[in-house]
């Protein structure tokens, strides 16, 4: 088992959350938590579609998926705490109304310049939930880790632009990066914000073998979400030492903290490096 394992037996699991039939259980469980990374992944993925060319005609794949609070940000007039407020207030709503509900919630919310979103999860419940009321345009269930994709997975592989995911690694790893991003043509440019005690570096030396450039934005620090309990945050001081970091940002946060890597091919990376694009984010 590597360091990074044995770290994760540490960190709490929500594995009764992830998979429920509509997200309320989920969005309750973390805003306790003040879980808060796709609100940043948002600002990173559509500064990065815009450096692409701009969102028209585009599409995100959407790694470790989930009910897809990342493309309920991306296209919709909303903000993190909205998605909460939202679920809150559906609490004592019966089980089989809520997709209706969703629905037409996030219909009135939709913006103009949406962007196409592929999910990719294990968790079938979730993703297909997130289909079912418009959040995703493909719902691909898969474990990439374990197995190849199959042919309609690999099409809408092959669709996407830009490859996005928010904590998700660690539970996914180069397997999984592989999969998606091994193709004829263009690859897609990756988007990973990684939790700081997690080594990213299997997934970029992968990447580097597919001819894709991985940067990382120096200075640019965020919360996921704090600490559940006393073991998990130890784990993660502990994860963060083994990797020579200075545990400092999770400790004043009381929280998992996450870096930005972005993978693009090398003509993209050399006309624009990524401090120029994403750089004031490390300074804000």
């Amino acid at each position: 088992m590597s360091a990074d394992a044995d770290h994760y037996q540490a960190k709490a699991k929500f594995d009764d959350i992830y998979n429920q039939p509509d997200p309320r259980s989920y969005y309750r469980t973390l805003s306790k938590l003040d879980y808060e990374i796709p609100a940043h992944g948002a600002v990173v993925f559509d500064r990065l579609l815009c450096e692409m060319g701009g969102r028209e005609g585009k599409t995100v794949l959407d790694v470790c998926c989930g009910y897809s609070a990342n493309a309920a940000l991306l296209n919709h007039d909303i903000e993190l705490a909205d998605l909460y407020d939202h679920y809150a207030s559906l609490e004592d709503v019966a089980d089989g109304e809520i997709t209706e509900i969703d629905k037409q919630w996030f219909a009135e919310r939709g913006r103009a310049d949406a962007v196409s979103v592929i999910g990719l999860d294990i968790a079938d419940n979730a993703a297909q939930y997130s289909a079912s009321v418009g959040l995703l345009d493909v719902a691909v269930v898969a474990d990439l880790e374990s197995s190849a994709p199959d042919e309609e997975a690999v099409r809408a592989f092959a669709a996407a632009d830009l490859v996005a995911v928010t904590g998700g690694i660690g539970y996914v790893g180069e397997k999984t990066f592989q999969s998606i991003v091994t193709r004829d043509g263009e690859p897609p440019w990756v988007a990973a914000l990684s939790l700081r005690w997690v080594d990213f570096t299997p997934i970029a030396e992968a990447f580097d073998d597919l001819g894709l450039v991985t940067e990382r934005l120096d200075g640019y620090c965020v919360p996921q979400r704090r600490f559940a309990h006393d073991a998990e945050r130890q784990a993660a001081i502990d994860g963060l030492r083994a990797r020579g970091l200075d545990p400092g940002p999770e400790l004043r946060l009381d929280a998992h903290c996450a870096e930005l890597y972005v993978s693009r091919p090398p003509e993209a990376v050399k006309a624009a490096p990524l401090d120029g694009i994403l750089g004031y984010l490390a300074a804000a």
